[in-house]
Order: structure tokens, then sequence, then C-alpha cells
């Protein structure tokens, strides 16, 4: 079984301080730098869970140092401080977590599949700290999708006034299989 999975499974069986650190240290063994098992492992140190506000940033702040990949943990450890704390992103560890983020998006991380995850956390927390001409240069992840039951995204949601009964059909059109050659 995937060690991944192990710790989902641990999550919501509400695993023992002890028991869950032995399956993240399996994992990080296997994969140092697994995301979705950091993930899943931040979401276990979380206070809601199982852990505590303490636990969460001090596992975040040790995964972040372990690679730059990992930068955005402790921006998610801080967006789920909540209003728990006043202004998580100001925090040092926060703004340093920032500091190592951005350069790695303007590097290595922008050939990512993590690049729009990682660039939505760096740009929630240079907007909390009132950096907004820090956002411009983060590296954009191309052009927009195409979504088949709505056409181009940005030009479908432009200036529209809410409309739910519109929204509804949309969120809910049966999109055509496309014949495989039977």
């Amino acid at each position: 079984m995937p060690w991944v999975t192990l710790l989902m499974l641990a999550l919501g069986l509400s695993y023992s301080h002890v028991r869950f650190g032995q399956v993240c240290d399996e994992l990080v063994a296997r994969a140092p730098l697994h995301r979705m098992g950091h993930a899943q492992a931040l979401q276990y140190w979380c206070k809601k869970w199982s852990g505590l506000h303490e636990l969460m940033r001090d596992f975040a702040t040790r995964a972040a140092a372990a690679s730059p990949s990992l930068a955005a943990l402790p921006l998610r450890a801080a967006h789920k401080l909540g209003d728990d704390e006043r202004h998580p992103f100001r925090s040092p560890t926060a703004l340093a977590a920032l500091d190592v983020l951005l350069p790695w998006l303007a590097g290595v991380g922008a050939d990512t599949r993590w690049l729009r995850n990682d660039r939505g956390w760096a740009i929630l927390a240079l907007t909390a700290n009132e950096r907004y001409a820090e956002d411009r240069p983060l590296p954009r992840s191309g052009p927009p999708r195409r979504w088949p039951a709505v056409g181009d995204v940005p030009q479908a949601c432009r200036n529209l006034p809410p409309d739910p009964d519109r929204d509804m059909q949309r969120d809910h059109a049966v999109i055509p299989r496309r014949d495989r050659g039977r």
C-alpha cells in the first residue's frame, strides 16, 4: 500500500501522535519530498484534527527547511491558523518561507506540477503582507484552460452579473463523451 494512503487512513482513524509519526517517518524515509504526504501530515498536525498549532508549525518549518520545494507548507500552516492568531502570514516563519518560495517559483519551481498551488499560497501571503508589487514577476502557469461546457473560462466569466440558474446549468452541464471508435 502506498505510504501516502496510509497517512490518509491514519488521519481518518485519528492515530496517536506516536503512531502517526511512525507512518510519516516511513513515508519521508522513502520519499523525502513527497508533496501529498507532507500535505496530509500537515493536515493531521493541525489543531482541528489531531494536533496543536505548535506541532503543525514545527512540522511545516522542518519540512520547508529540507527543500525549497516544500516552502509553501509554512504558508499553508499559517492559513490553517485561521482566526486563532492575528496576522499569521506576518509571522517570522511565514515570512521566511515566503522569501524561500518566491525565488524557487521564479526558477526550478516554475516547471513543477505544483506551480499553481504554490503560486496561490505565495500570492495569499504577499497580499496579507501588502507586498503587492512582488506578485507581478511570479510566473504564470500558461494559457487559460478550456472547459468543454463553457468555452474559454476567462471570457465566459468576464463581466457577468450573478445568475444562479445560469450558473447551475453551467455547473451541471452534461458533457458528451467522444466516440472512441467503437
